[in-house]
Formats: C-alpha cells, structure tokens, sequence
C-alpha cells in the first residue's frame, strides 16, 4: 500500500516538474532555433526588373544599327544589342541622374548628368568608370554630351560650362568662360560648332571650338536640341523647350521659324535605317 502511495506521489511530482519547465524548454527552442538554424531560401530568386517604375531617361546614344545606350535616373544605363527588341541593364559607379549619353562606338561610350558626374565605358559597357572632370564654381549639372571622330568629345551644362575631351573622354578641360545661365546643347560638323541654350542663347563657332561668338535669336524660350540633316549647314536645327520648332537662317543670315508640334525635346537620336531616336517630354 505505501509502495503505491508513494509511485502516485513521485509520478505527480514529476509531471509538476514537466509542466513547470516547459516555458523553459520552449525558451531554450527558440533561442537555439534563432542562432543555430539559418533558412534556406526555396525556389528561384526574382529577378529585377530591367525597367521600373519610376525610371525616367534623357539621353540615347546609337553607335551602330543595332546598338543603342539609353541613360537616365538614379544613374541608370541600358543597353541593347538588337535595335531595341530586348535590353540589358548596366551597372554604373553613381546614382546621380545621367542627363545624357554619347558613344564612338559600340565599344566606347560616355555619359553626363547631375553633380558634373562623368562615367564612361571602354567594354560596351561592361563595366563603367567615374571620370574627374572640371567642376563649376557656379552650377554642377551637365546637360548633354556630343561625341565626335578621333576621341574628341564635348560637354555643356548648367553655369555656361563647355567642356571638351580629345582622348575619347578620360580627361576633359573647360573650353569657354563660365556664366550665370546654362547651356542645354552642343553640336558640330568638321569645324563648326554650335551651342544652344536658356534664354534662346545661340553661340557659333567656325574653328573648332577654340572660340565662341554669340549669335541673334529670334525666340527667347530656352532651347533644348540642335542637329543637323546636311554635312555642311549654315546654321543647324533647333527645337526650343516648350514646343518643337524648326530655326534656319535666310541669306541674309537672319533667322526665321516655324512650328511643327508642342513637344519638349530633350535628346535626339541619330537617323539608322529609317529611324529617328528621340526621348521627349510631354508639355
């Protein structure tokens, strides 16, 4: 009878003891749980997007017929290798907006945009290097970038900045006097030069960009492209910023105007097969 007794008794005190340590024993889970066991990811990763919402280019380069570079926000540059079916994102050393892009060809490129960022690619864009290039003492955000044969290059942004490179963009030196307005693009042809900009500011060069001189406008908006379709114009096309417009000069080196359509312009691509390549802003 105490035999009995006494077996009730320990089996009631261990079934105490159970249930008063099992808080612990699911603490100590738990906590071995947490340092001790790592989850494993199951299934394939999702891959990011090449294009998100939210991106915004401003410049397109097109070195051959089907290859194009597009650059734009968050220091974002693209590519294609067939005219635009399909498209690699490339990864670049900054993340200030890129407000341009150019390229000598499908190896060489270079990009501009905000804070005087300069990057450029000498592997198609493999990988991409942050260049030192002249700041402004006035404003650092460089608009666009034009890039001609021979390594030659040129720059232009806010604060009146002209810069130019003749080693296909790994150094660059300021070209013109600094001023308090900005300058929205350049274009040239063999030795003629052209720069456009706020206030519809027009300055011409006929020696390669070894000095500027202004020229008459007939609009005062700010002008945002200049390009030309002839191999030697006398003056080039430029589209002001709040409407598309088409400025030649007469013989008698005046300029006149005619509108074509209510859109901001803010890069031209060059004519491949029949195709013109622009980013545009609606207005």
């Amino acid at each position: 009878m105490h035999s009995v007794v006494g077996q009730q008794v320990s089996t009631k005190r261990a079934i105490k003891f159970l249930v008063s340590a099992m808080p612990l024993v699911i603490v100590a889970s738990l906590l071995y749980a947490a340092l001790f066991i790592k989850p494993k990811p199951v299934g394939a990763s999702v891959a990011k997007p090449i294009f998100e919402r939210g991106d915004s280019f401003y410049g397109i380069a097109i070195p051959s017929a089907k290859t194009l570079w597009a650059a734009g926000s968050n220091g974002k540059v693209v590519r294609s290798g067939d005219a635009g079916t399909s498209w690699t994102l490339q990864r670049t050393p900054t993340h200030a907006t890129l407000q341009d892009i150019a390229a000598w060809d499908v190896e060489k490129a270079v990009a501009v945009g905000n804070d005087g960022v300069v990057v450029m690619t000498r592997d198609g864009g493999r990988s991409w290097a942050t260049i030192n290039a002249p700041r402004s003492a006035i404003a650092n955000k460089l608009m666009r970038v034009k890039t001609l044969p021979d390594g030659a290059a040129w720059a232009v942004g806010e604060g009146g900045v002209v810069l130019h490179s003749s080693d296909f963009g790994a150094t660059w030196s300021l070209a013109a006097k600094e001023e308090d307005a900005a300058w929205n693009d350049v274009f040239f042809l063999d030795h003629q030069g052209w720069l456009v900009g706020e206030f519809g500011r027009i300055k011409a060069s006929k020696n390669g960009g070894a000095s500027w001189q202004a020229v008459n406008s007939p609009i005062k908006v700010s002008l945002m492209a200049s390009h030309s379709r002839t191999s030697r114009p006398a003056w080039p096309w430029v589209w002001p910023a709040l409407s598309w417009q088409h400025t030649t000069a007469a013989s008698s080196g005046r300029c006149r105007r005619r509108q074509l359509r209510s859109t901001c312009l803010t890069s031209l691509g060059t004519v491949r097969n029949g195709w013109q390549w622009a980013t545009t802003v609606l207005c």
